[in-house]
């Protein structure tokens, strides 16, 4: 569709004696589907302006569809895409008496451009070598988000509707001012509790541009952002609204495309810009508002003719009944998960861009890390987390001793009555009195002994012993090595790295007194 910006024809001036010097060396170069950049030599010095004329064969005259002021000497005109043109420049004196033309050239506008294709996320970063860890030790936080990467979304963001949530893949680098234009509006919340007020069925669903309250008040804009057709109106493509006659005159309000429109939007008004697409499962949530029923509201707002519904009645204008949104943000084009092979031994969850591993067993176990794009598509990766027993070495580096001797075996840094080996074994901060507790108490002359024990350890040896004397002697009862059941062991209580065992005589004890003790040795 050629555009005629002023309807009237060139032709040769008639005055040859006084009219101006024609331009020379023009040049014509295509900067996008819609525009083309022109360069020309002014060769006259009385000119007021500059008209370049344009034709698309076989129409036999010039159309003037570009005006430019006197000393120009290049400029940029919009035209319409997929078009062949042959394009002129004449200048023109104070008399309105035109020169010659300038040398002829021939330019071809493409087609739009389908929408870029969904790619899906790719491992494009360095995944995590093997881990080891130690049962007790504290959880392990590994940041993933450089691992992966979704080449075809930068900018995503969602939009809370009534009817469930539309999330937008912005083209920043197809519409780029579109782009910036619509997130300003986005991330000052502009388009919190707005709504759809347009719907027509098979075409598009509309919105940006009203808030749901009782007046349906529009939406405060910015100055209008320049088009940018560059991308084919196809279903699921969000574009801008605009003035009818004027490409540059979107502000706030977009459209949904529901089907393949490009027949009759790519070239209509300038060519809608398409900025992004409907990702994932979101065009079911645009469908469901498009099956809503229509209300006419132009009492309220001529604009408000074809307003979507969702309960009844329709009438009046009622905010709380509109097709809504509630909120929009921002949100990451990745989800990011993980999951362990083997729970017993560690267990994997990604809380934002980290990744936490928790020790809980000795072991080996596959960790798979798994990117997901909102369209569905995942992308994984793995490596192995080792899981050894804890020493206390290991334990006396993870403390915050004030001193190398400090953290020796014997040494009691809290001056509880404990000594580190102690603390250890019985998963006791070493630097805080309050250790955990040792409960005794006798049952029908039973002896009972209640104490907290790491589970997986290394390099040292936990003993209960019994004695009828404080002084001994003492007689090994049962060690952790003895597994359970056990004659001297009646309970077990928890899990994963700590667990409270309680002691018991198998025996009624008939003695005066007896006493029960942990040995704790490393050897």
């Amino acid at each position: 569709m050629l555009r005629f910006i002023v309807p009237i024809f060139l032709s040769l001036a008639l005055h040859a004696w006084s009219a101006p010097i024609a331009p020379s060396n023009l040049t014509a170069a295509v900067t996008g589907v819609n525009t083309i950049s022109l360069n020309w030599q002014d060769n006259s010095s009385d000119e007021v302006r500059f008209l370049i004329g344009g034709k698309i064969p076989p129409m036999l005259n010039h159309t003037v569809i570009g005006i430019f002021p006197a000393g120009a000497v290049s400029g940029i005109i919009n035209v319409d895409p997929s078009s062949n043109y042959q394009l002129v420049v004449v200048a023109v004196d104070a008399a309105n008496v035109q020169s010659a033309f300038s040398n002829v050239v021939t330019v071809t506008t493409p087609d739009l451009l389908p929408i870029p294709a969904n790619v899906p996320p790719a491992v494009t970063g360095t995944p995590p070598t093997a881990q080891t860890g130690s049962a007790g030790a504290p959880s392990l936080v590994i940041p993933i988000a450089s691992v992966f990467s979704d080449p075809g979304v930068a900018t995503a963001a969602r939009l809370v509707t009534d009817l469930g949530n539309i999330d937008f893949v912005f083209f920043s680098g197809d519409a780029p001012l579109t782009v910036v234009n619509f997130l300003k509006y986005l991330n000052r919340q502009d388009f919190a509790n707005s709504f759809f007020h347009r719907s027509i069925t098979g075409f598009v669903i509309q919105g940006g541009s009203f808030r749901a309250d009782a007046a349906g008040s529009k939406i405060p804009t910015d100055p209008p952002v320049v088009n940018e057709p560059k991308l084919t109106n196809t279903r699921g493509t969000v574009s801008m609204a605009k003035q009818g006659g004027n490409p540059n005159s979107a502000t706030s309000g977009f459209f949904i495309s529901l089907a393949d429109n490009s027949g009759n939007l790519d070239a209509q008004n300038g060519g809608f810009t398409v900025f992004a697409r409907v990702a994932g499962a979101g065009m079911a949530v645009v469908d469901a508002i498009a099956a809503l029923p229509i209300q006419n509201y132009s009492s309220i707002n001529i604009a408000f003719a074809e307003t979507p519904y969702r309960t009844p009645p329709a009438t009046p204008f009622n905010p709380t009944n509109l097709a809504r949104v509630f909120s929009t943000a921002l949100i990451a084009p990745l989800s990011l998960n993980a999951s362990s092979s083997n729970l017993a031994v560690a267990s994997a969850s990604v809380s934002g861009e980290n990744l936490t591993l928790q020790p809980i067993s000795p072991g080996v176990s596959t960790i798979t890390l798994a990117a997901t794009d909102l369209d569905g598509a995942t992308a994984t990766t793995s490596f192995s987390y080792t899981v050894t027993p804890d020493t206390f070495e290991t334990w006396v580096a993870r403390q915050s001793f004030a001193t190398p001797q400090d953290g020796t075996a014997q040494a009691d840094p809290d001056q509880d009555g404990r000594n580190n080996l102690i603390e250890f074994a019985l998963a006791s901060p070493p630097l805080a009195s309050s250790g955990a507790d040792l409960l005794a108490s006798i049952t029908n002359n039973r002896l009972t002994f209640e104490f907290p024990l790491r589970r997986h350890t290394s390099g040292i040896r936990v003993t209960l012993e019994s004695a009828e004397l404080l002084d001994g002697p003492w007689t090994a009862r049962w060690t952790p090595q003895d597994g359970f059941p056990h004659p001297w062991i009646s309970g077990i209580v928890g899990s994963g790295n700590f667990q409270t065992i309680t002691a018991k005589n198998p025996e009624v004890v008939n003695l005066p007194r007896q006493f029960l003790r942990l040995k704790v040795t490393k050897p």
